[in-house]
């Protein structure tokens, strides 16, 4: 049935395997990828452009069958894939080449695999693929095991490697480009000088297979490796930034509460002067205004004052029963930045919880104490499960939430200490452990 390739049989074989092996891969590995509008249109036009394609490799490898023009080839084919990535997806450069990086290494992986499982059979893949005896009818049963094992290990691979992660970082940029470099020549330059020796030695041919399992290996995992260091990297990007703006913000509002202090003094003094030209309810209801607006909360540390005088405002205006019990003695050794980023998250996360319950149910509560030279702030609020996410707050502000979380275990674990969540019925717990003698004898 495919006498009419002629001598161009056995290599368009070849290449047409490594061609629909790769392309599996590549749909597989790459389906959460950012897909270009016209994905499949242009993905069933690489196909049919990779038949040809595989024709004319045929044609050059069997006219010039030597191992520079094999090379040749080889670069030919890796070169389709990757301008297929190009072509089909709308991803960073980088993104593409680490895209190639992982289908690459985990073809070859599967591939290696199966040939090493031939040669434990005693049979060498490099003149037969069949796991039985050379003519009858195993062709068919021979190709159900190839695909088999390459179906077996791509569902693995997938399920490893099927995160919706992507680069996000220039430094880990760099490294993709390099990783895919390093995968190309071991796939296609490291790969051509080998074969000469799994030629001549058998033996030496099954553990060149074991040492490229290993190093295919390593690329997969170095890309895992490389896609969480960029989160990472990211996300501590993103929190420091945070924490830079929190400061700010606190230095700001500090300034604002500072104004409108003196504002309120200036008026108490204002209507003593007045106070006998106005009704004593005029005089009250005066009174309670200022009183609104007027800071009377003195713990001993200014950056503990400030947030309790706005939440006792957002309270106020909410409806919000917020009550404390602070002890500030222990709390100098926190930079003012640290300690307004942990306070001011841990009970933003709770005022918004609480908006989404009853409103005899809208509680806070926040609690701080030294306790074995250890400070612990505990913060408790009631939420509403139908509306709550895993760490405790709002759906509708998940992402919020999420930095302001890692915002607080950064600066928790800065400070050698630790953050607990707890969930006790439809109440909310978190608390914060911080050691205050690794602390001071960092200093």
């Amino acid at each position: 049935m495919l006498g009419f390739l002629g001598p161009y049989l056995r290599y368009t074989v070849v290449y047409g395997q490594e061609s629909i092996t790769l392309f599996l891969y590549l749909v597989v590995l790459t389906f959460y990828k950012k897909k270009h509008p016209l994905y499949l249109v242009r993905l069933i036009s690489s196909f049919v452009v990779g038949i040809f394609f595989t024709v004319l490799l045929s044609l050059i490898r069997t006219s010039l069958d030597v191992e520079g023009i094999r090379m040749l080839c080889m670069m030919m084919l890796h070169g389709y894939l990757i301008g297929i990535l190009f072509l089909c997806y709308q991803e960073s450069i980088a993104e593409i080449f680490l895209c190639y990086a992982a289908i690459v290494a985990a073809k070859n992986f599967s591939g290696t695999l199966f040939a090493l499982l031939l040669n434990m059979f005693g049979i060498n893949d490099l003149y037969s693929m069949s796991f039985f005896k050379e003519g009858g009818d195993s062709l068919v049963i021979d190709w159900l095991i190839y695909w088999a094992i390459h179906a077996g290990l791509l569902i693995l691979i997938y399920i490893l490697l099927r995160k919706r992660e992507s680069l996000q970082d220039e430094r880990s940029a760099q490294q993709a480009i390099a990783i895919a470099s390093i995968t190309l020549g071991v796939s296609v330059i490291l790969s051509t000088f080998t074969r000469y020796y799994q030629e001549n030695d058998f033996v030496l041919s099954v553990l060149i297979k074991v040492l490229y399992l290993v190093i295919y290996s390593f690329i997969l995992a170095f890309r895992a490796n490389l896609l969480t260091f960029s989160r990472t990297s990211k996300e501590l990007q993103v929190t420091e930034q945070m924490l830079y703006e929190e400061k700010k913000h606190y230095l700001e509002m500090k300034t604002n509460i500072d104004a409108i202090n003196m504002k309120c003094h200036d008026l108490r003094h204002h209507l003593n002067g007045i106070e006998n030209k106005l009704t004593s309810t005029e005089v009250e209801e005066l009174k309670a205004a200022i009183e609104i607006y007027d800071s009377s909360i003195k713990t001993g540390n200014e950056i503990v004052d400030t947030i309790l005088y706005q939440k006792k405002l957002e309270s106020d205006k909410q409806h919000i029963h917020f009550k404390y019990l602070v002890d500030t003695r222990q709390l100098g050794f926190l930079p003012s930045g640290d300690l307004y980023s942990l306070l001011s998250n841990a009970l933003n996360n709770a005022f918004e919880a609480v908006t989404h319950v009853d409103e005899q149910l809208r509680m806070v509560s926040l609690n701080i104490a030294t306790i074995d030279r250890n400070v612990h702030i505990e913060v408790s609020n009631y939420f509403n499960p139908q509306n709550q996410i895993d760490s405790g707050t709002s759906k509708q502000d998940k992402t919020h939430h999420g930095y302001g979380l890692k915002s607080m275990e950064y600066v928790v674990h800065k400070h050698g200490g630790k953050l607990l969540v707890e969930k006790e019925d439809n109440i909310f717990i978190l608390s914060l452990e911080i050691p205050v003698i690794s602390n001071e004898k960092s200093k």
